[in-house]
């Protein structure tokens, strides 16, 4: 169904002065014909309402000629609502004066001049009206204020709608619609973050136990946030030591979003990605209560909950050669983390010296090509990866991200040593299975890179460059 064409923008500006004119005129006309002229005291107010009739068409006419068509045409946008009432009504006000004194012959300025009791009731009955109207027109030439931006009023944060001569009409972020007067808005403290210009700051403060090294924590909290979606890279995400509180560190992240319309969104990514990452190293925010800790070395691994034993570490193929012993000595040393939805554990290229095994959830495995990441393959419970990063300190061939929230056990390095060097002998048996992992796993990749598929190229044996990484003499083995 097409819509039926909308009339001229001059029309629909004087469409209701002119009715109201062509009513007037009638209303005019007919009482006159009717011997009954609209006059009182040698004044004629029939002639006075077409007057006023004819006024409202003439004000919107040179209304629409001088924003509608003279501003668009020098300024190329659209004049604010704010400017436009002001000029009609300063123009009215004036025809209506003209009109009273030629018409009516009645001068306005002397009758308020020379009555006093007049003055002072409108005076006190226009103060705040006249308030509103100049701090609007304030707000309005220092260009401080535009619609689009979003402002912070005591708690409540919304986008600037409308800029009138009474109020700035503010939409709030749950929806409702909030009036700030002018006289308030140009008065009170009024925090501005214009729609267009350089990033928005916004800062999170947390605490963190004493015990912890507040290099690590800063390290890891800019790290962290700077992966979330919505905050700019540039200025990046900055973590300062805030203060000394009672009972903890209190921390303070500083981080600039592409559009602060999403603040409430980007602050709940933020909170939640630090949540994970905190939970991943073993770091808790503290409560303020009074505790008995003891002593343990910075050095000593913290153990794991007492629910957590590595079960599925049995069905780890690399891991066959090991005997029961041996696999509950890894059990022991088993790193538990945690992983958000859309995080990486690791990216490509990335140094790195342990394996993992998934516990619980879905992950995918991409690889960079010229036209972005490409899939290469998922992981789930009970899937292994990184055995090359643990046994020879090879950089990340691939990046892993969780899809869902993903719990992964974690093998280090030193954990992997304290096994092979009281049993030099495993090297040979997991060298042997990790080269045909590894050829799988290249041949795979090199698919993904749409190469043909041929064998890895390398200047010593697996087995040398094991034995070499973890310090443990080949002939031994």
């Amino acid at each position: 169904m097409k819509s039926s064409p909308r009339a001229p923008l001059w029309l629909r500006r004087t469409v209701g002065p002119l009715l109201f004119l062509s009513l007037a005129s009638a209303v005019v006309f007919t009482t006159r014909a009717l011997g009954r002229a609209l006059s009182y005291g040698g004044k004629d107010y029939g002639l006075f309402l077409v007057g006023l009739a004819a006024l409202f068409v003439l004000v919107r006419l040179i209304n629409y000629l001088s924003f509608d068509v003279l501003f668009r045409l020098r300024r190329g946008a659209e004049a604010p609502a704010l400017l436009r009432e002001i000029a009609g009504l300063a123009l009215f006000f004036a025809g209506l004066a003209i009109l009273f004194h030629s018409i009516l012959s009645v001068r306005l300025t002397g009758v308020l001049a020379t009555s006093a009791l007049i003055t002072a009731v409108l005076g006190f009955a226009l103060q705040d009206t006249l308030g509103n109207l100049f701090a609007g027109l304030a707000l309005h030439l220092e260009r401080s204020l535009q619609v689009g931006d979003m402002v912070k009023v005591g708690e409540v944060v919304g986008t600037v709608e409308e800029l009138s001569w009474r109020a700035v009409n503010v939409r709030t972020m749950v929806g409702s619609r909030l009036l700030v007067p002018n006289n308030v808005a140009a008065r009170e403290k009024l925090e501005v973050f214009p729609k267009s210009g350089r990033p928005i700051g916004q800062i999170l403060r947390l605490s963190l136990e004493y015990s912890v090294s507040p290099q690590r924590v800063m390290e890891l909290l800019e790290s962290t946030v700077a992966t979330v979606r919505g905050v700019v890279v540039e200025p990046a995400p900055v973590v300062f030591v805030h203060a000394f509180a009672e009972y903890a560190v209190q921390y303070e992240i500083r981080y600039w979003l592409e559009d602060y319309a999403r603040y409430l969104e980007v602050d709940s990514d933020v909170r939640e990605r630090v949540w994970y990452a905190l939970g991943r190293e073993g770091l808790a925010i503290p409560f303020p209560t009074s505790l008995r800790y003891q002593y343990q070395r910075p050095w000593e691994t913290a153990a794991e909950p007492a629910e957590f034993r590595g079960d599925h570490l049995d069905s780890v193929e690399i891991l066959a050669p090991l005997s029961p012993e041996e696999r509950g000595k890894l059990r022991s040393r088993l790193k538990h983390v945690v992983f958000a939805p859309g995080e990486n554990v690791f990216r490509q290229g990335m140094p790195a010296h342990s394996l993992y095994v998934v516990e619980r959830g879905e992950l995918a495995v991409l690889v960079s090509s010229e036209g972005g990441e490409v899939e290469v393959g998922s992981l789930s419970a009970g899937d292994a990866f990184g055995e090359m990063a643990l046994l020879t300190g090879e950089p990340r061939s691939a990046t892993v991200r969780a899809r869902t929230e993903s719990a992964l056990d974690r093998i280090d390095k030193d954990a992997f040593a304290s096994v092979l060097s009281a049993n030099p002998g495993l090297m040979r048996e997991i060298s042997r299975l990790v080269e045909n992992r590894r050829e799988r796993s290249h041949d795979a990749l090199e698919r993904a890179r749409g190469r043909e598929a041929r064998p890895a190229a390398g200047s010593d044996s697996l087995l040398s460059r094991i034995a070499r990484y973890f310090g443990i003499d080949e002939a031994s083995v």
